[in-house]
C-alpha cells in the first residue's frame, strides 16, 4: 500500500484523541496540585503551633541544607549573580553555584517578598512541574487509562519500606534521602522536584533521539541535563550510567549499525 492510498485517521477520532490527552493532563494536574498542597500541610501545622517567644524558621526536611540554600537566596537578594564563600579568609572570584537559590533571592528583593515564601512558592511549583513530566511519561508508556493511572499515583505517594523498618530503630534511604522518592522531593526543597523533572525530561528526549531519529531531541536532551546539572550535579551520574546501559543494550539488540525505529 503507497501513501497515497494509506487509511487517514478521521478528523473526529483524531479530535477525540488529542481531547482525552488533554482531559487526563488536566486531571493530573488537579491531582498534582493536590499532592503539594497534602505534602504542605506539615508546615502550616509547624507555623501554627510555634511556640511564643520563638520563630518558626520554615524548614522541616534537611533543615541545615535548607538554611544554606536561604543563605544562597540572601546572595541573590543584595543584587549578586555568582556565589562567594562567606567565611573564607582568602580573596576569590565568584563561581556559578546553585544559580537557581541566587536567582530565586534576586525575584524575592525585586517583588519584595520574604525568602522563605519563594523558597515554598518554588518547593510548590517544582513539585507540580514533577508530577505533570511524570504523567506525560506514563502517557507514553501506557496506552490505557488504569495502568497509566496506578503508576502515576504510585510515583507521586509510593515510597519504600522505611516507615516498617523505622518501628525497629533504623531508617532507609526512602526516609533519609529527598531524592529517594517523589513524595519526599516534593516535601522537602525546590530544586529536588525540578532536577528529577529534568531528569526525566533529559532520557524521554534522548530515547526520541535515538529511536525516532530526531537530531533536535538530542541537542534538547542535552539542554535539559545541563540545566539539571546547574541544580543538582549528582543526577548527572545517574544519566550518564542509564543512557550508557540503554545505548549498550540496544547495540547489542539491534547491532551497531541497526536503526529499529520505534522501539526501545
Amino acid at each position: 500500500m503507497n501513501a497515497d492510498s494509506a487509511p487517514e485517521i478521521p478528523p473526529a477520532v483524531a479530535v477525540a484523541s488529542h481531547a482525552t490527552r488533554i482531559s487526563g493532563l488536566g486531571r493530573a494536574f488537579l491531582v498534582s496540585v493536590a499532592v503539594v498542597l497534602v505534602a504542605t500541610i506539615p508546615y502550616l501545622a509547624a507555623w501554627l503551633s510555634t511556640p511564643s517567644g520563638t520563630v518558626f524558621t520554615g524548614l522541616l526536611s534537611k533543615p541545615l541544607d535548607g538554611h544554606s540554600y536561604l543563605a544562597k537566596m540572601q546572595i541573590g537578594a543584595r543584587g549578586e549573580l555568582l556565589f562567594h564563600l562567606p567565611y573564607s579568609a582568602e580573596e576569590h572570584g565568584g563561581a556559578i553555584i546553585y544559580p537557581y537559590y541566587i536567582l530565586l533571592g534576586r525575584f524575592a528583593a525585586a517583588q519584595r517578598l520574604p525568602l522563605v515564601l519563594v523558597y515554598h512558592a518554588a518547593r510548590l511549583a517544582g513539585g507540580v512541574a514533577l508530577l505533570l513530566v511524570a504523567y506525560t511519561v506514563f502517557h507514553r508508556l501506557f496506552h490505557a487509562s488504569a495502568p497509566r493511572w496506578t503508576a502515576f499515583l504510585l510515583f507521586a505517594l509510593g515510597s519504600g519500606w522505611g516507615w516498617l523498618a523505622a518501628l525497629w530503630g533504623y531508617l532507609l534511604p526512602d526516609l533519609l534521602l529527598p531524592e529517594a522518592t517523589a513524595f519526599h522531593a516534593l516535601f522537602s526543597t525546590p530544586h529536588f522536584s525540578l532536577s528529577l523533572a529534568l531528569l526525566m525530561v533529559t532520557l524521554v528526549w534522548l530515547v526520541e533521539a535515538v529511536v525516532e531519529d530526531r537530531p533536535a531531541a538530542a541537542w534538547l536532551a542535552g539542554a535539559a541535563a545541563a540545566v539539571m546539572t546547574l541544580l543538582q550535579p549528582f543526577l548527572a551520574i545517574t544519566v550518564y550510567a542509564v543512557a550508557v546501559s540503554w545505548l549498550a543494550a540496544r547495540s547489542v539488540r539491534f547491532g551497531r549499525g541497526g536503526r529499529a525505529t520505534g522501539s526501545l
